[in-house]
């Protein structure tokens, strides 16, 4: 019992009636090698518990290294004021993200306040 549908379907090739050499194909005898695959061997929490997106985000937003000249309070007031400056001149020329940058900007200069209010409670406990 054979379907007729599936009949018409039974398309290929039961023999060849007519056949020349130059209809032969041949690859080359000395062609470019493939390159040798070698898998990548790594441990299997590597591949099974990769990073999140908030890990990978913090790695980028998080240096592997602070400069030690940051730690000073001197060079840290003065990298807090020049990045308010920063983000204050990049926000007033307008364009895309604007908006951002302004609302950066008003982050820095809170930041420059409370430096400058930690800066004086330091000097009075100083002072005694």
């Amino acid at each position: 019992m054979s379907n007729p549908r599936i009949q018409s379907l039974r398309v290929g090739v039961s023999g060849i009636e007519r056949w020349r050499v130059e209809d032969e194909v041949h690859l080359p005898e000395r062609g470019q090698q493939a390159p040798l695959f070698l898998p990548e061997t790594r441990p299997l929490d590597a591949i099974l518990k990769r990073e999140t997106l908030e890990e990978k985000l913090l790695g980028h937003l998080v240096p592997s290294e602070i400069d030690v000249e940051l730690m000073k309070p001197r060079v840290m007031t003065a990298a807090r004021h020049a990045l308010r400056d920063h983000f204050a001149g990049a926000a007033g020329q307008g364009g895309p993200g604007a908006g951002a940058l302004t609302f950066a900007a008003n982050l820095m200069e809170t930041e420059v306040e409370l430096d400058a209010e930690i800066q004086e409670a330091l000097a009075a406990l100083l002072r005694g």
